[in-house]
């Protein structure tokens, strides 16, 4: 797992307390009508003993399905030959950008595919300079930083949940 901060101390400080429980883990919540809320962890706030409060967001994005690329066939390359000078530079461009696609898809059947979840680096700043947190299942999750302030500086013992569609939880 890799972090960045706003700063460079802020992700050297969250990975010089990776094995400290965090003191409020922040959870998605979302849900629909008779459906569970979801549970996915999205962040946490940790708080240092000399009074340093950072937020981390985790950036796992949702998977996504659309149509599947088409292949470069023998139509394609007719089709392109006969509207560019540099066909054989196009087609190579085609190609690779067609296996670079290849790393980020798997196929989803029924002509569809869908793109690989990307884990970006886990952002690390304070709880007010982050607005928004990354559920693997529903994207970003905007969340109240003032009431999610307010929940860690009232809170002295670690995990709490905030629910980040609902709030104090």
């Amino acid at each position: 797992m890799t972090y960045v901060g706003r700063t460079p101390w802020m992700a050297q400080w969250w990975l010089d307390r990776l094995d400290t429980p965090p003191l409020v883990v922040i959870r998605c919540g979302r849900h629909a009508v008779g459906e569970p809320k979801c549970l996915n962890a999205i962040g946490e706030v940790k708080r240092s003993d000399d009074g340093c409060v950072l937020a981390m967001s985790v950036e796992v994005h949702p998977e996504s399905e659309a149509p599947k690329p088409p292949a470069v066939d023998d139509r394609l390359r007719a089709h392109l030959a006969a509207s560019h000078d540099d066909i054989d530079q196009l087609i190579a461009d085609v190609e690779e950008l067609i296996d670079h696609n290849a790393k980020l898809l798997r196929a989803s059947g029924g002509g569809r595919v869908i793109q690989k979840r990307a884990a970006w680096p886990n952002l690390v700043a304070p709880i007010k300079h982050l607005s928004y947190y990354v559920c693997r299942e529903h994207g970003e999750i905007g969340v109240d930083v003032e009431a999610l302030a307010a929940f860690a500086a009232d809170t002295h013992r670690p995990k709490r949940t905030y629910w980040a569609n609902r709030g104090v939880g």
